[in-house]
């Protein structure tokens, strides 16, 4: 027993292809905004958590040369 099967080579153009054509779209464009939005949201915590570190350091820097302005006044005192 053989079946004929007519493949639909073009799109029909009704109302209804078209809306599901155009939720389609805009699904595709949805992921992309939202992969877009993950993309900077990971560099710019990358950007946090390098400035972090920068502060972390001078802090350190800082609080060193402090100890040491501190010993140095108290040893001549």
């Amino acid at each position: 027993m053989s079946y004929a099967i007519q493949y639909d080579f073009f799109e029909s153009n009704d109302e209804q292809s078209l809306l599901k054509q155009e939720i389609a779209l805009l699904k595709k464009e949805i992921t992309n905004t939202r992969r877009g939005l993950f993309s900077r949201h990971t560099e710019m915590m990358k950007l946090i958590i390098k400035q972090q570190e920068e502060i972390d350091k001078l802090k350190n820097m800082v609080t060193s040369k402090k100890e040491v302005i501190n010993f140095t006044i108290h040893k001549k005192g």
